[in-house]
């Protein structure tokens, strides 16, 4: 009996080493966690992830979650996850959006979830510990700060700038579910028809309306808001 326990114990010792191990191996190549931290680094940050070159023909201006208006926050957490702030940021079958998105991007594998068994045990892991070291907060700022806007705009401080003309402290609830809309196409997809796009952006203010985060008032308004867009070349225009 002694001796069964001993080994138990022994396995129970090198399992965990060799969980450590590859918990250490798989995140070895992880930015430092400071650059997670200070938004004004997320430039940083997307080089690292897209490997852009120097100097950028690029458009990046992180800004922090506290500048970020309250109906983008609003739109992002009606239009892709509800519970983002309830459960937790990771599991075995369903990792939560943002977190998956912003490791499909640092893990450079064209941001599709990785298939074969290794790339999928690090995928694991590095959301793991992103949500052991970051805030949801910090890791949702650096998704939307990261996130390709299409014509070499990155995250939702350029976009406002780009195709808004505004800061993004000066976003209407109108503009903020234009740019929650303009987060689902992807690179491969390229930016929408004008018409496509103010369907999604309806789409979102419907949802902002349904869930309480707006009154009827405020969606009516938004909804009545022209939708100007600079800068905007959509597969229709080209």
């Amino acid at each position: 009996m002694r001796n069964a326990v001993y080994g138990i114990a022994l396995s129970a010792c090198l399992a965990l080493l060799a969980v450590a191990g590859l918990y250490a191996y798989c995140t070895k190549d992880l930015p430092s966690m400071d650059v997670f931290h200070d938004p004004a680094r997320h430039a940083e940050l997307l080089e690292s992830m897209y490997h852009l070159p120097s100097p950028p023909p690029y458009r990046i201006e992180p800004c922090a979650y506290e500048d970020m208006p309250q109906a983008l926050i609003d739109a992002f957490l009606v239009a892709e996850n509800l519970e983002y702030f309830t459960k937790p940021g990771h599991d075995v079958y369903r990792l939560a959006f943002p977190t998956s998105r912003l490791v499909q991007g640092l893990m450079v594998e064209n941001l599709h979830y990785p298939r074969s068994i290794f790339p999928r045990i690090k995928f694991f892991f590095l959301c793991k510990k992103f949500t052991l070291c970051l805030s949801k907060e910090e890791i949702l700022c650096v998704f939307l700060n990261t996130k390709y806007y299409g014509g070499h705009v990155y995250g939702v401080g350029a976009a406002s700038s780009v195709y808004l003309g505004k800061d993004i402290r000066e976003l209407s609830i109108a503009d903020c579910a234009t740019l929650l809309a303009l987060i689902r196409y992807t690179l491969e997809t390229g930016l929408p028809e004008i018409h496509r796009l103010k369907q999604s952006q309806e789409h979102v203010l419907g949802r902002l309306l349904d869930y309480g985060r707006i009154t009827p008032e405020e969606y009516g308004a938004a909804m009545e808001q022209e939708l100007r867009l600079f800068n905007y070349v959509s597969r229709d225009l080209e």
